[in-house]
């Protein structure tokens, strides 16, 4: 561009020249006007002849010496267009001195020119002809030879007035339209060959530029090896005004509207690069500038810089300096924009400023490469994004050792900054070496921080704390700092904002930046801020989701010393509690020298709130001291001591916590007590760290733990034990270890378990390791030579061998290329292990521990898993069994497991003889088994029928593939309800990163088809699911053989597409003959699909078999889950529903119709319609009651679900009505506003057969109203028991096999430890609070008198009891959880049966009895009688009453006495008591019999032991008792007799007892039985003695016994009286067990009622021993029959042991009997 200019400028003053040369010779010619003109039209002529264009000269006058005007020139270019034009051009120049080679200019005026000059693509300017014209005849250069001859110029004035120049390049594509009103200046100097320029003014006015720049084609670059300017250049006043200039490009705009801009010049030394400014003044401009690339800009801004920099630097490229005196800027508007940059909506954009209203004043700003210095007096704009400065000024200074900004004073309409800031440094260089030597001198006094202010600089903070919530917030700041980084002395800082923040603090630092040899000297006189706050000053995500900040806090204390070396003291106060820490470190630096000591106090810090875990966690008070030397674990020397006065835990405050602890060389020892009164434990701990392994030892004694009121279990349960472990090696590589747990108890539920003990042994050498677990539930074994840590990647090592999935993917490494297509595959590092060899097995087994804990667990025959494994051989056997588990209504028999690595394969199989689960699922005789090798694995899945006849199979294979897996089905490996199902061939379905792939994959039998395939052989393309004629039975008739659950016929297909992103399916499905439980439900016809993205279409509807359902709609994923169905009922049938109740249901009839419209989202969804109940009917099973539904209907309705009177009728055609809604709006949370009421309504009308529990007949009336909702649901109801009830309830019995011993036999362990004092209270409660709380039910019961009840105490016994009372009771429950129970129920009549052994009566409950409650339905009173009516004689009562006078034989008549058992005080512990009364009435005997008994009745009434004996004889003996227990005057057996049988077993133990050691190898057993005998028809005493003689022969396998009975008293007729044997008896064991055995026998014996009988027979008998009674028919496993073996052997030890004893015992007796013996002496 300027080269251009210069070229112009050069053809401008050439023509000047020749113009000025021209009138020079013709200067005397043309003085007269005609001359003039003459000469003019030669010139004219001359210059078109040369040029060939057009010329035109108005007028030429010269004013000699010197002055020449043209006047109206125009030179026209070769288009015909104006080249240049011009109104007037005076030159007025000193002709004669350019006799003297010199061009002395003294002034240029041009007024209205007028310039178009141009360039064209062939880079050819439109004044190119003129210079070629002029210098197209000079065929040779002319050579001057005087070099005198020079031409020298000088300028003194220029003008220029209405100047307008056009200028357009194609090669540049520059469009430059340029207006000047008016230019003038002086130029004083103008020596060109000094390059001196002297210009003591310009001025500048009314400018009007537009400059167009377009893009163009790459230009040369501009040649930058220009010799720089040397230039004297002296300027002085630059006045410039009205300026306009726009510029448009394709990378940037700008438009500047300069009102004034005035510059005094002081000095320019270019050689030097110094500029001096006086003064700078810029007022009223408004200036614009835009950017569409400022990247592209940028460049070019540096290029022209680069270029300025080589035209004006001198040689000596020393640095430029600058001077100004003074600036000034006054109302100026400044615009930016950065149109490649998107504007941000708030803050301050700094790629689009809009500044407004500057107004600067600034002084002696000087400028140097190295420093920069001024004053700024004064500094104010605002800012489109509202920023504004209101005042700002400061004396700064940047040099090359020190910085400052003295008087600073920043203010906006929320900051305020002020004081001074002082740096200081070496240099530059030396501080970013050593940012220590920095000098810091700030004084902030004052200040204040607008957050509002730090928003517009940075505007994306304002979505961070605090300035989101709190923009306006101000921050107060009060501070000096002084010194050096590396000695900093900050004397005071005081920052106070937002709501409560506030921070008061002094520091010293010595050493920073190392912050490892710094020394810190911080004390904290106040820190105090808030939860709030810190929120607000927190970066979002910075405080974790599961911290919660205290409300209130306030931190104060001090910290001395290094990192290394220090003293602390911080105490913290907060609203969640206080916490005080003193602590000292010596010699950090040394690990071995250190030196510390700690001591925290913690005062109830509520842990709970701060970890968000309120519920588990609460507040805690503890202290701690710590003190010890060296921070190496194995040579650290620590005292150590804490107590944690209380803690709140998941709902407990445990207490007294004390542990302390040393160490010594790596020696630690450690305590721990704990005296709670729910918790009592003490922990002794000692750990050795100095050996190769850590070595540990430690004893816990657990005295107690309440674990129910510590909140881990809602039932009473209690722990007590100790644990001793002893690890010598805690290594798990290498672990020697002895843990036991030992004097276990726990009570559950008030039952005691006294556990074994529990054991865990574990040994380590080079050679061998073992592992022993035992518990009371579970044992375990494992040895070998093995590492813990090691086993399992050899045994996944083992198992890769043969399928080893990171072959499809699961542990591969993929390297790719840049293309994203993967070449190579690298599998995940293999971790190295050593030999792992070992054998385990472990033992589960049922015990009452584990029956307290899984109660539902009826059966658990023992779970065995053994097994071994060998990484070295890749030997892995495993095998397992589990006979029989019956948990809750689900069981499993005999299962097995085995896997083993045999055939070079790894085999596995599991097989199960049943799996039942509830009613629903019967799988039978079910195994999956398979091998796997080469990467695949065979799988066969088989389920056989009862006859374990197969009946389904399916077997595939699974294989790995690079980056799949792929399944197959094999040829015959599908059997389904015993018919087998084809397959093809080729079938497979690959899965995997690559996608799905399905081939070919098509079951059929018959007409039945399913197949799954992809449409084209490639991963993920669409897959094509189709069902033809599939019965659903074949797959339902796995879970229950033997009855039809689930059926019907599908028919159909399905398509899935869209892997890669969203799965995208469709489907329509056709079930025909849909039936559940062998109901058919009808015809179902399934539409899906979700080919509208976040939405699945459904069209679903029932028909067949009378019904019609229709379900039609959309559900939406997005934005939200929302539905938006139909669903028509327009008939269901009940009965085909019925299979859906499982049974609860029977007899169902009538149908369903309805309407319901389902909208909303899944958190609020609307269902608008209502259901209707048409002429519905069915029988409830368990309560074997028939109920009707006429014609009822439930509304659903924008408040929620609404019961129009709904109506259920009994058999007996008795209502009960529902009114009321049921109120929601999300279906999750409810509000009740309901009614229920019914009258003589007929709840049940069951048998025994029905509900084995209660059954009966059950009539109730109802007023219920329900109300509130799911928080606290208000109940108030009224409930009477009408008098057609006649119920029966049996109270369920335990285990009849497990009799109660409680109280008979208590065994006493003195070694046993101390129980604590926790296991001796208990308390129920459990009727006096309910564990549901929030209900609030109010209720009132009435039982009509004549309504019955019976209660079965004892079903196998007999015990039962019948009731008729009425009752007015209310009962209610508060919302928390408080029962209460308040009324009385009086009993009208009723019995009580009791049966006991032989023993039957029935007790008749007096009328009137009551049951009292007063609130707590534990402690009512009760005041019970209940009456046995004995007729027996009085003689026993009476007869010491009786004189010798007196006739007893009246006494002897029985009279019906009244057996009264009275039950008082409370219910649970009722006072029990006897009494026997006479009732008034008229008897046979004569009053005074009646008199004298009552007499005596009351006599006894005051002796209760005496009263409880006549009740025991009335009730048992069946007489009363005399003072002569040994017999009875009145009629029945004789007290005599009863002792007499007991004498008689008495004497036969005894003479058992003395037979046994008098004959060697044989048996002598005596029975002396004595008794009445009444066969004469006289009362005599009959004793008979039984001797019996058995010998054992065949090693005991034939035993021969004989025997006879002696009759020693009272021989009867017909008896025979012979001495021989009458009894005979021969057994011989068929097995030499014994299990078998065969009997022949004769036996002779006296009955009372049929006298001497005699008995001939033979036996066969059977001897097993068995806990169920298939055991009895089960041949004994190896196992069984080698545990017996050795329990016999230890069995015929011990008798031998114990025969042994007893000899010894027999012959010291007899040794003491003869040693006694009195000696006798003859006379």
């Amino acid at each position: 561009m300027k080269k251009i200019l210069r070229i112009t400028l050069k053809t401008i003053l050439w023509i000047l020249v020749s113009v000025v040369l021209l009138v020079i010779l013709v200067v005397i010619l043309i003085q007269v006007p005609a001359v003039q003109n003459f000469a003019k039209d030669k010139a004219v002529t001359f210059l078109q002849n040369k040029i060939h264009t057009k010329v035109k000269i108005g007028h030429i006058s010269l004013g000699l010496p010197k002055l020449l005007v043209l006047e109206d020139v125009y030179f026209e270019d070769q288009k015909k267009d104006t080249l240049i034009a011009g109104e007037k051009l005076k030159v007025d120049i000193s002709m004669l001195k350019l006799l003297h080679s010199q061009v002395e200019v003294n002034e240029i005026n041009l007024q209205g020119i007028t310039a178009n000059v141009n360039r064209g693509a062939d880079s050819v300017f439109n004044f190119d002809y003129i210079m070629k014209a002029f210098v197209g005849e000079q065929k040779k250069e002319v050579k001057p030879t005087d070099t005198t001859s020079t031409m020298k110029f000088s300028v003194d004035k220029i003008i220029l007035d209405k100047i307008n120049v056009k200028y357009k390049d194609a090669i540049t594509g520059n469009d430059v339209k340029f207006l000047l009103g008016h230019f003038d200046t002086r130029v004083k100097d103008f020596d060109m060959d000094k390059m001196k320029f002297t210009i003591p003014k310009i001025t500048l006015s009314d400018v009007n530029a537009r400059i167009i720049q377009t893009p163009t084609k790459a230009i040369p670059a501009p040649d930058t090896a220009t010799t720089p300017l040397n230039m004297d250049l002296n300027l002085g006043v630059i006045d410039i005004s009205k300026i306009k200039v726009d510029y448009q490009s394709a990378e940037m705009g700008a438009k500047v509207d300069l009102s004034k801009f005035l510059v005094e010049m002081d000095k320019i030394d270019l050689k030097n690069q110094k500029v001096g400014i006086k003064n700078i003044e810029l007022s009223d401009t408004k200036a614009g500038l835009s950017l569409a690339k400022p990247k592209t800009v940028v460049k070019e801004v540096v290029k022209t810089v680069k270029k300025l920099d080589t035209l004006v630097s001198s040689p000596t490229k020393s640095a430029w300096r600058a001077t100004i005196g003074k600036v000034t800027f006054t109302n100026d508007d400044i615009k930016f924009d950065n149109e490649a940059q998107k504007a941000i909506p708030k803050g301050l954009d700094f790629g689009h400023m809009d500044i407004r209203n500057l107004n600067a004043e600034a002084e002696n700003i000087s400028y140097s490469p190295d420093t920069i210095s001024g004053k700024i007096n004064t500094f104010t704009f605002t800012e489109k994004s509202g920023l504004k400065i209101n005042k700002f000024h400061t004396a700064f200074l940047y040099g090359p050792t020190t910085a400052y900004m003295n008087d600073l004073l920043l203010e906006t309409p929320n900051t305020t900054l002020q004081k001074s800031v002082q740096v200081r440094y070496p240099s530059i260089d030396a501080i970013t070496k050593n940012i220590g030597a920095l000098g810091i001198n700030a004084n902030l006094d004052g200040s204040r921080l607008g957050l509002k202010d730090v928003l517009l600089l940075m505007p994306t903070m304002a979505s961070m704390e605090p300035f989101k919530s709190s923009p306006g917030t101000v921050f107060k700041i009060n501070g000096r700092v002084n010194g050096q980084v590396d000695n900093l002395d900050i004397p005071n800082l005081e920052v106070t904002g937002l709501n409560s923040t506030h921070i008061k603090a002094s520091a010293k630092m010595k050493g920073l930046p190392d912050v490892n040899k710094a020394t810190f000297d911080v004390n904290i006189a106040d820190f105090s801020t808030s939860r709030s706050d810190i929120d607000k000053l927190a970066p979002a995500g910075s405080i974790p989701s599961n911290v919660s900040i205290p409300e209130k806090m306030n931190l104060k204390g001090n910290f001395k010393g290094s990192m290394y070396t220090f003293n602390t003291k911080m105490g913290l106060r907060s609203s969640y509690g206080a916490i005080d820490l003193v602590a000292a470190l010596k010699n950090g630096q040394n690990k071995n020298a250190a030196t510390y000591t700690a001591n925290i106090k913690v005062n109830e810090l509520n842990v709970g709130a701060l970890t968000k875990q309120p519920q588990m966690v609460g507040r805690i008070t503890m202290n701690a001291n710590l003190k010890g030397r060296s921070l190496d674990p194995k040579k650290a020397s620590i005292a150590f001591n804490g107590n944690v006065a209380k803690a709140y835990v998941k709902g407990y405050t445990y207490q007294n916590l004390a542990m302390k602890g040393t160490s010594s060389n790596g020696a630690y020892t450690a305590v721990a007590t704990m005296k709670d009164p729910n918790i009592n434990f003490s922990l002794d701990a000692k750990a050795n760290l100095n050996k190769k392994y850590p070595a540990v030892k430690a004893t816990l004694n657990v005295d107690s733990i309440n674990l129910k009121n510590l909140n881990f279990v809602k039932d009473d349960m209690r722990f007590h034990g100790k644990v001793v472990a002893d690890v010598p090696t805690a290594d798990p590589d290498y672990l020697n270890a002895n843990i036991q747990a030992t004097d276990l108890l726990v009570v559950n539920k008030g039952q005691r378990i006294q556990m074994d003990t529990i054991s865990l042994i574990s040994t380590a050498s080079a050679d061998s390791s073992t592992l022993r677990l035992k518990t009371p539930i579970m044992s375990a074994h494992m040895a070998g030579k093995y590492k813990l840590t090691q086993i399992a990647p050899a045994l996944q090592d083992v198992i890769n061998k043969y399928f080893n999935t990171a072959i499809a993917g699961g542990q591969q490494v993929a390297v790719k290329t840049k293309g994203g297509k993967t070449v190579k595959t690298k599998p995940a590092p293999v971790v190295k292990y050593d030999a792992q060899q070992f054998k385990f097995e472990a033992r589960l087994v049922k015990t009452p521990l584990l029956n307290q804990f899984a109660p539902d667990l009826k059966q658990l025959d023992p779970v065995l898993l053994n097994g071994s494994f060998n990484s070295q051989t890749g030997e892995l056997i495993v095998k397992g069994s589990i006979p029989k588990v019956v948990y809750g209504t689900n069981t499993v028999n005999k299962a097995s497991l085995n896997i083993n690595t045999n055939n070079n394969a790894l085999n596995y199989n599991f097989s199960v003889d049943e799996v039942k689960v509830g009613s629903s699922v019967d799988l039978l005789y079910t195994s999956i088994s398979g091998s796997a090798q080469d990467n695949k694995a065979g799988l066969s899945v088989q389920i056989r029928d009862a006859a374990k006849k197969e009946r389904f199979r399916i077997a595939g294979t699974f294989s790995l593939l690079p980056n799949e897996y792929q399944f197959s089905f094999n040829k015959d490996g599908l059997l389904l309800d015993y018919l087998p199902w084809a397959v093809s061939d080729d079938n497979f379905l690959q899965y995997g990163p690559k996608g799905v792939l399905a081939h070919n994959f098509t079951i059929s039998n018959n007409n039945q088809i399913l197949s799954v395939n992809s449409s084209t052989q490639e991963f993920n393309s669409p897959l094509n699911i189709k069902f033809n004629n599939f019965h659903i039975e074949a797959l339902t008739k796995m879970a229950k053989q033997d009855s039809l659950q689930v059926g019907g016929t599908i028919n159909g297909d399905a398509t899935v597409s869209n892997f890669q992103a969203s799965p995208v399916f469709t489907a329509a499905i056709n079930v025909n003959d849909f039936n559940f439980k062998g109901d058919t439900v009808g015809n179902i016809a399934l539409k899906v699909n979700n080919q509208t993205e976040n939405a699945y279409a459904a069209q679903m509807s029932i028909t067949g078999k009378g019904n019609q359902v229709d379900l039609n709609g959309t559900y939406y994923t997005s934005p939200e889950s929302r539905f938006d169905l139909d669903l028509n009922i327009v008939n269901l049938s009940m009965k085909s529903i019925e299979g859906f109740s499982f049974g609860s249901l029977r007899n169902a009839t009538g149908n369903i119709t309805g309407a319901l419209k389902i909208s909303g989202t899944t958190t609020a969804p609307s269902v608008r319609g209502d259901i209707n109940f048409n002429k519905v009917g069915f029988n409830v099973s368990m309560l074997n009651s028939y109920f009707r539904m006429p014609q009822e209907s439930i509304t659903f309705n924008n408040e929620g679900i609404r019961f129009n009177d709904f109506t259920l009728v009994d058999s007996t055609g008795n209502k009960a009505v529902v009114s009321g809604s049921i109120y929601t709006k999300t279906y999750t949370d409810f509000a009740f506003g309901m009614d229920i009421n019914a009258d003589n309504f007929r709840v049940t009308n069951s048998t025994e057969a029905d509900n084995k529990l209660y059954y009966g007949k059950l009539y109730v009336d109802t007023r219920i109203k329900i109300r509130g909702n799911m928080a606290k649901p208000v109940v108030d109801a009224n409930l009477t028991v009408n008098d057609k009830t006649d119920m029966t309830f049996v109270l369920p019995t335990n285990d009849p096999a497990v009799e109660d011993r409680k109280g008979v036999v208590d065994f006493i362990d003195k070694d046993a430890p101390k129980m604590d004092s926790i296991l001796l209270a208990r308390q129920l409660d459990s009727l006096k609070k309910s564990d549901v709380t929030g209900l609030d039910v109010s209720a009132t019961i009435t039982v009509n008198k004549n309504a019955a009840f019976t209660i079965v105490v004892d079903e196998r016994n007999g015990d039962i009891v019948h009731l008729k009372g009425e009752a007015n009771l209310n009962g209610g429950i508060d919302p928390s959880g408080k029962i209460n129970l308040t009324g009385t129920y009086v009993v009208n009549s009723g019995s009580y049966n009791l049966a006991y052994a032989t023993v039957k009566r029935t007790f008749n409950f007096k009328q009137g009895s009551t049951i009292v409650w007063t609130g707590d339905p534990t402690s009512a009173n009760i005041d019970l009688t209940a009456i046995y009516v004995a007729n027996v004689p009085p003689i026993d009562l009476v007869a010491n009453q009786l004189s010798d006078a007196q006739n007893s034989t009246m006494y002897k008549q029985k009279l019906p006495f009244n057996v009264n058992l009275n039950l008082k005080d409370q219910l649970l512990t009722p006072n029990i008591s006897f009494d026997i009364v006479l009732p008034d009435s008229t008897y046979s005997v004569s009053s005074d019999v009646v008199n004298t008994v009552n007499t005596r009745l009351t006599q006894i009434r005051q002796d209760p032991n005496e009263l409880n004996k006549q009740v025991l004889g009335v009730l048992v003996l069946g007489h009363f008792i005399g003072d002569n227990p040994l017999q009875s005057q009145g009629a029945g057996t004789s007290i005599e007799g009863t002792i007499r049988n007991s004498v008689s077993s008495l004497l036969s133990d005894q003479l058992n007892r003395l037979a046994g050691s008098l004959i060697s190898g044989v048996d002598l057993n005596f029975g002396l039985s004595s008794g009445e005998d009444y066969s004469s028809g006289t009362a005599t005493n009959r004793t008979d003695l039984n001797v019996g003689l058995s010998k054992r022969f065949l090693s005991d396998r034939l035993t021969v016994s004989v025997g006879n009975n002696f009759n020693l008293e009272g021989n009867q007729p017909g008896q025979k009286a012979s001495n021989i044997a009458g009894d005979v008896s021969i057994a011989y064991k068929l097995s030499k067990d014994g299990r078998y055995t065969l009997r022949a026998y004769r036996r002779d014996e006296f009955i009372v009622i049929q006298g001497q009988i005699i008995e001939t027979g033979v036996g066969f008998t059977l001897t097993v021993d068995y806990n169920r009674f298939r055991e009895i028919f089960r041949k004994r496993t190896p196992e069984e029959r080698r545990l017996r073996r050795q329990y016999q052997q230890e069995q015929k030890e011990k008798k031998e042991k114990q025969d042994e004893a007893d000899k010894a015992m027999e012959q010291k007796n007899m040794q003491q009997q003869q040693d006694n013996k009195p000696q006798t002496t003859s006379n």
